[in-house]
């Protein structure tokens, strides 16, 4: 009895809780028309996206494809990209070109707002999330013992 009832919260809690949890949700435009579909990142143009699994950060990355053209992108990412010294970093690339680029990562929902700047948002669900599974998961495996 004790064997199955750990079985269903165990199942539970890897096909509803986890996935869940660690779902972040980013602003998702682009300035180029062949990315996104894209024209702007102002207000009225940026829609909310549910990041892939292990995209842990929002992103906005503004760089020069020319002198007269600069783009902006808002979406998911990764902090390997966000991190300046990696070599997932597009504006390595870029700025060893002689070009302009910048990245701006967050941590949060929709974190990577268009506009004036937000009140700090609350714990991200990608710290947030973990946190509570693992106290269901230590629950559930406690409970038999308990009873």
């Amino acid at each position: 009895m004790a064997t199955a009832f750990l079985f269903i919260s165990a199942t539970f809690l890897v096909l509803f809780i986890i996935p869940a949890a660690l779902s972040l949700q980013c602003y998702e435009c682009s300035s180029l028309a062949q990315v996104s579909g894209g024209t702007s990142c102002s207000a009225d143009n940026v829609k909310k996206v549910t990041c892939p699994p292990f995209y842990d950060r929002c992103v906005t990355r503004k760089f020069s494809m020319t002198p007269e053209v600069t783009v902006e992108m808002r979406n998911c990412s990764s902090s390997l990209v966000c991190d300046a010294q990696s070599d997932l970093n597009p504006c390595k690339i870029y700025k060893a070109q002689g070009k302009d680029c910048s990245i701006e990562c967050c941590q949060g929902d929709l974190c990577n707002s268009v506009g004036p700047t937000e009140p700090p948002s609350k714990p991200s669900s990608a710290v947030l999330g973990p946190t509570l599974s693992l106290g269901a998961l230590l629950f559930a495996l406690l409970l038999p013992k308990i009873f």
